[in-house]
């Protein structure tokens, strides 16, 4: 035997032959695709182990390409071109792994937890989502009311914990984020519940919950 025939193909127009190519009925100019003779503008397509009709579109995102299927199986492939950014102050240029393009990415930095009401003697930790990779530690602080803190926040500058609340602890944190020159932040309320307060005759005042007794119990 001289081997199997080679027949053209879709996928291989013009195969080296090994042997006869009797066996091979399709007319001159026309391939053999799924046991069919084909003309070469009906020709599927094989891009990434996948078949695509001609005329389909596949948009390469992660490579920055699209690719058209045209006549005879052939992908042509382009590369694209990405829009001019024109980015705000508080935006940064971002770029997704499987995208292209960059974007522009505003609100990233985010309060996970951003409203908070704990009673006195509680505790709250006040979880801060940096969205981009590359912000350094000290290039984000905390602030309360406006005015930088440093008790209470985690080694990674991610976290704040408020710890056994008093009324001084009530008001807006604020987690700020800097990179690139681009300056983010998103809030905190932190509402402290205080304790009723109660007078005893004498003058004296005692929080609700405890009991204060001179000579009879008062309870408050």
């Amino acid at each position: 035997s001289n081997g199997a025939p080679q027949c053209p193909h879709c996928l291989n127009k013009d195969p080296e032959q090994t042997g006869t190519v009797r066996g091979c009925f399709c007319p001159e100019g026309q391939f053999l695709q799924d046991g069919l003779c084909v003309v070469a503008s009906a020709c599927k397509c094989l891009y990434e182990g996948q078949f695509y009709d001609n005329g389909a579109i596949i948009e390469e995102k992660a490579e920055c390409q699209t690719c058209t299927c045209k006549d005879g199986g052939e992908m042509d492939c382009k590369d694209n071109v990405c829009p001019e950014l024109n980015c705000e102050d508080d935006q940064l240029e971002a770029r997704k792994v499987d995208e292209c393009c960059s974007y522009c990415l505003d609100n990233w930095v985010v309060a996970e937890n951003p409203d908070n009401q704990i009673k006195k003697g509680q505790s709250v930790v006040l979880t801060c989502e940096v969205l981009v990779e590359g912000v350094r530690k000290k290039d984000i602080v905390w602030l309360k009311d406006g005015k930088k803190i440093t008790d209470g926040v985690s080694k990674d500058k991610k976290r704040l914990t408020v710890s056994d609340a008093d009324a001084d602890d009530d008001g807006t944190y604020t987690c700020q984020a800097t990179k690139d020159g681009v300056t983010a932040t998103d809030d905190f309320d932190v509402d402290v519940v205080m304790p009723a307060v109660c007078e005893h005759e004498d003058g004296t005042q005692f929080e609700e919950g405890t009991i204060y007794n001179p000579q009879d119990t008062e309870e408050c």
